[in-house]
């Protein structure tokens, strides 16, 4: 799946993009304090730096960028200090622009006041009213232009002004006249849009509900009440895939003729990080007009959005680090409702799923013919190891040998690995029962009656193989010839040198 998904990434590069949308000049002026000033008992920051980032829509067009493709991005400034710096902003991701100056307008900035790790305060000022006579027709003109000629449609609606009724109705007359894919992103004008019938719409929780007319629900949890009103909220979007956007719940992907797939992420604490939202828009849509499926798709739009949010100010995501995000943040997984949403990924694309677990403690040359034996048996392999508390409790005193993070940090590198699954109860039931393998493997002197998993496997629907091992190999059999090695080296009579350091001299 991994070189499928990289392949689907360096499809960007040949992708053209229009971003349509509010421009949004995101400052950051951050400090430190050491005491309050007399005035008010309010802390006085010492400014250290300030940072000029693209914000909103501009975002949006960054990420874009970033990610590989090739971007116009067509919206509304003032001819002010604050429009000039988002030009340059703009212009240093390599995003060509169609900025339509109104000298009677002031940009949108939105200047956050950061002290180390906290934000104090954040100020808003900027026009936001709807562009009117010259300036719309002019916006309006520029929009209907770069839509005719590019791969993806994407409007970014911040709700600062620059989207009039009159842009999306002449992008309406476009819609049947071009092929490009249509993606919407609004804060508050979901309904207005539908009429583009657009192939996605993302909104995050707050503004699905508003869409749905709703306040916040009691009762169940909001993937489940999305889940639940996922039908009303395709209606009245008229799209074919909505990704409702859940911050530290993943996302929920709706599409016709599709049962609901969530996404999951990693909880970051204290994120301050801002535009989240937009580069997980920005990887799907590139991603869907690429030729990923929904699912994966999904993936790697949340891929995007976790390398952000480790961020601390607006950011983006490149393509080498989704890659990244891609080959390692998806090989462990250690949340057990991601590992149930991966396996039934797999399980959808009729996938032939295979696991195997152990402990790993020394991984020697028959633990990898094992699991490249075992990696031949289906398209994807699951490994589980057992945590150290667990190994402990199997081998005893003195195991494991290795931690459980240089455990993993060895099975990581194994190319042949699909997903590594960390665990901490003596058997491996909980995961067969997540992951319904079609078939557990296990290498050794074991016997099916012997192991405690074959039930849950036959339970699943699925069969067992035992592989021999490899020249008789095994961990236990080695730590057992060092122990005897460093027994025989101790009762040698010394000629030269400390018994400790000659005992590890001929272990070497």
């Amino acid at each position: 799946m991994r070189d499928e998904l990289t392949k689907i990434i360096d499809r960007f590069g040949t992708l053209r993009v229009v971003v349509l949308g509010d421009a949004i000049l995101d400052r950051y002026i951050t400090g430190d304090t050491t005491r309050l000033c007399r005035e008010a008992p309010v802390p006085v920051m010492e400014v250290e730096r300030c940072g000029d980032f693209a914000g909103g829509a501009a975002n949006t067009a960054v990420n874009l960028a970033t990610l590989g493709a090739d971007v116009c991005f067509v919206s509304l400034i003032g001819d002010d200090q604050s429009g000039r710096a988002l030009d340059q902003c703009l212009r240093r991701a390599g995003v060509e622009r169609r900025l339509i100056r109104d000298p009677q307008r002031a940009t949108v900035t939105k200047t956050r006041m950061i002290c180390g790790k906290q934000m104090l305060l954040r100020m808003d000022q900027g026009s936001t009213m709807l562009p009117r006579g010259n300036i719309d027709r002019r916006l309006c003109a520029a929009a209907a232009k770069e839509a005719l000629d590019c791969d993806i449609l994407l409007i970014s609606d911040y709700g600062c002004g620059a989207i009039s009724e009159r842009t999306i109705g002449r992008l309406e007359q476009l819609r049947s006249r071009t092929s490009a894919t249509f993606a919407v992103d609004s804060r508050r004008r979901l309904m207005d849009f539908a009429k583009l019938r657009p192939d996605l719409a993302k909104p995050n929780y707050e503004e699905a509900l508003f869409a749905l007319g709703r306040e916040k629900p009691p009762g169940p949890g909001r993937p489940e009440f999305i889940e639940g009103n996922g039908h009303l909220l395709q209606s009245i979007t008229n799209a074919k895939v909505v990704a409702v956007t859940l911050d530290s719940d993943g996302a929920l992907i709706l599409a016709t003729g599709c049962t609901a797939y969530r996404t999951y992420t990693r909880p970051v604490q204290n994120s301050q990080a801002a535009g989240a939202g937009d580069t997980f828009v920005s990887a799907m849509a590139l991603a869907l007009h690429a030729g990923a499926s929904i699912h994966a798709a999904a993936e790697i739009a949340s891929s995007a959005a976790a390398v952000v949010v480790e961020r601390r100010s607006t950011a983006a995501c490149s393509q080498a680090e989704l890659k990244v995000q891609l080959t390692e943040g998806m090989k462990v997984l250690d949340c057990p409702a991601a590992l149930q949403g991966r396996a039934a990924f797999y399980r959808s694309q009729n996938r032939r799923i295979v696991f195997t677990n152990g402990c790993f403690d020394i991984v020697h040359a028959g633990s990898i013919a094992c699991l490249h034996r075992a990696r031949e048996m289906g398209d994807v392999l699951f490994v589980g190891v057992n945590s150290d508390d667990s190994v402990q409790k199997i081998k005893g005193t003195g195991r494991p040998i290795n931690t459980l993070e240089d455990r993993i940090k060895i099975l990581r590198s194994i190319e042949c690995i699909d997903h590594i699954v960390p665990f901490g109860e003596r058997t491996a039931c909980s995961i067969i029962q997540s992951v319904k393998p079609h078939v557990y493997v296990k290498g050794g002197d074991y016997s099916a009656d012997s192991l405690p998993e074959v039930p849950s496997v036959i339970a699943c629907g699925g069969e067992v193989v035992i592989l021999p091992l490899l020249n008789s190999s095994s961990t236990s059999k080695i730590i057992r010839k060092i122990r005897q090695m460093q027994d025989l080296s101790s009762s040698l009579p010394l000629q030269t040198g400390d018994a400790s350091e000659r005992s590890i001299h001929e272990i070497n």
